[in-house]
C-alpha cells in the first residue's frame, strides 16, 4: 500500500500519543528485531529532536528519522534513527526522506554542517546525498558504522572548531587541520569500549587528521598511561606530558619517541603548533596553544584553589607569565577551558576571585568550564556568575559526550 499522506515534522511536545507510538514501534521493529540488537532506542534525546515521519492511509508510521540541533549529539546538527518499514522499501522513501531532512535542517538551524553515524553498508546511499566519510570504521551496538558529514558551506571549515566534553577536564577539539585531546585521564572510570558521545575516547571515530594528546600532569584524572602507550604506536600522533619542573637530564623516564615533555615556562614547537606552558598551583602545567587556525588555552590545574597566601602568590605569578606571553606575541585567546570547581565539588569565593583575575588579565572569546566531574551543575552556576565579571561567552557542556561547535569567523558581542 502506497502512502497517501505527506511528510510530517513535529517537535517532541507536538507529537500525539499515536504518533509517538508509531515512531517507536517502527524503530523497535528495525533497530532491535530486524537487526537482532539488544539496543536501547530511548536515549533521552528524542525530547530535543524534531521528528520527520510518513504514515500510510491507515495511520501507520512507515518511515521516520529525527533531526537533532547542533551541540546535542555532535557539534554539528544530526540526522538519526532513519528507518523505513520493510513493506515499503524500494519506493524511494529513503531518498525522499533524506531530501526532506536536509531541507528542514536548513530551515531549522541555518546552513550548518550535519554529522551522521551511518551503517557501513549505507555509506554509498548517504554519499549520494552529499555526505563525506570523515572517520574510520567503528562498532555501534555490534554493527559497523562510519562517521559522515554534510557541509553546505565548506568554505567556512577553516574557521570552525568542534568541541566534545569527555568528563572532568577532558575535551576533544577538532579544527580544520588537527584533533587535540586534553587531559583524558583514567578517572573518572570509563567503559572499556564506547563511543565519544558517551564520554569515551574512541580513536576510530576520529577524523583522518593528526592527533595531539596533551596531559597537563600525571594525576589520574588528567593522565592515562594506556592512552600514552597508544599514542606511541599510532602514526601522526604526538603526546605532550606536563612536568612540575624541567628534567635534570636529556633522557626522560617516559621513553616514548612520540612524547614531548613540557614544564613551567617552557615553549614547545610541534609541526605548526607552538605550545606555551605556564606553571600550576597544583602539579604540571597549563597549555597556551598557538595555531594558524586558533589560539586555545587549557588551564590544567592552575587555579586559586583556596585563600592560602601560597596559592595567591603562585597563581598571580603564572597568570602574569601567561599575560606577558600573550601580549608579547600579540595573541588573542579564542577558546579557554578553565577549572571552576575542585574535584570534590567546591566552588568557593577564592576560586571565583581567581577566575575573575584571569579574565581581567587574559580573557577569551569563549570560555568552557571544567574540572567538575559529578558536579557539573557547578558549570552552570559559574556561567551565571561569569556574566557579571567581564568573561567571554561561556559555553556549558555538562554531560560527558556532549558536543558544541564554534565558528571563529563570526562576530560576538
Amino acid at each position: 500500500m502506497k502512502p497517501n499522506h505527506s511528510w510530517q515534522l513535529k517537535a517532541f511536545n507536538e507529537l500525539k500519543p499515536q504518533d509517538l507510538y508509531g515512531l517507536l514501534k517502527l524503530r523497535c521493529s528495525i533497530f532491535v528485531v530486524e537487526q537482532h540488537a539488544a539496543y536501547l532506542d530511548l536515549d533521552g534525546l528524542d525530547q530535543l529532536a524534531h521528528h520527520l515521519f510518513l504514515s500510510d492511509s491507515n495511520g501507520q508510521v512507515i518511515a521516520c528519522c529525527r533531526l537533532l540541533p547542533p551541540g546535542t549529539l555532535y557539534a554539528e546538527a544530526s540526522i538519526g534513527r532513519v528507518a523505513v518499514s520493510p513493506e515499503h522499501r524500494g519506493q524511494g522513501l529513503g531518498h525522499d526522506m533524506m531530501l526532506q531532512a536536509l531541507s528542514l535542517l536548513d530551515e531549522l538551524f541555518g546552513s550548518v554542517p550535519i554529522h551522521i553515524s551511518a551503517q557501513k553498508y549505507l555509506e554509498r546511499f548517504y554519499a549520494s546525498h552529499g555526505f563525506e566519510t570523515v572517520t574510520g570504521e567503528y562498532l555501534e551496538d555490534g554493527i559497523v558504522h562510519v562517521g559522515m558529514v554534510h557541509d553546505s558551506h565548506p568554505e567556512n571549515a577553516e574557521s570552525r572548531l568542534a568541541i566534545r566534553y569527555l568528563g572532568h577536564s577532558a575535551f576533544l577539539v577538532e579544527t580544520a587541520k588537527r584533533c587535540i585531546l586534553f587531559d583524558y585521564g583514567d578517572h573518572p572510570a570509563r567503559a572499556q569500549h564506547g563511543l565519544m558521545r558517551e564520554g569515551v575516547f574512541n580513536p576510530a571515530e576520529l577524523a583522518d587528521k593528526p592527533l595531539f594528546i596533551l596531559s597537563s600532569h600525571q594525576h589520574g584524572d588528567h593522565y592515562s598511561k594506556t592512552l600514552h602507550q597508544f599514542a606511541a604506536n599510532r602514526a601522526d600522533t604526538w603526546f605532550v606530558m606536563g612536568l612540575d619542573e624541567a628534567p635534570s637530564c636529556a633522557e626522560s623516564p617516559l621513553e616514548k619517541t612520540s612524547t614531548s615533555l613540557a614544564w613551567p615556562h617552557a615553549t614547545l614547537t610541534i609541526e605548526d603548533m607552538t605550545i606555551h606552558c605556564s606553571g600550576s598551583t597544583d602539579c604540571g602545567v597549563s597549555f597556551l596553544i598557538e595555531m594558524p587556525e586558533a589560539v586555545i588555552y587549557h588551564g590544567g590545574d592552575l587555579a586559586l584553589w583556596d585563600d592560602q597566601p601560597y596559592y595567591r602568590k603562585v597563581y598571580r605569578q603564572e597568570v602574569g607569565w601567561l599575560t606577558r606571553t600573550v601580549n608579547s606575541r600579540h595573541l588573542a585567546i579564542d577558546l579557554a577551558f578553565l577549572p571552576v570547581s575542585t574535584s570534590d565539588g567546591y566552588q568557593e569565593q577564592p576560586l571565583l576571585e581567581g577566575l575573575a583575575y584571569w579574565a581581567d588579565n587574559l580573557g577569551a572569546r569563549y570560555i568552557v568550564p571544567m574540572h567538575g566531574h559529578g558536579y557539573e551543575q557547578l558549570y552552570s552556576r559559574f556561567a551565571d556568575w561569569a556574566q557579571t565579571h567581564g568573561f567571554g561567552r561561556t559555553m556549558v557542556l555538562a554531560r560527558p559526550g556532549q558536543a558544541a561547535s564554534l565558528d571563529l569567523s563570526e562576530n560576538i558581542l
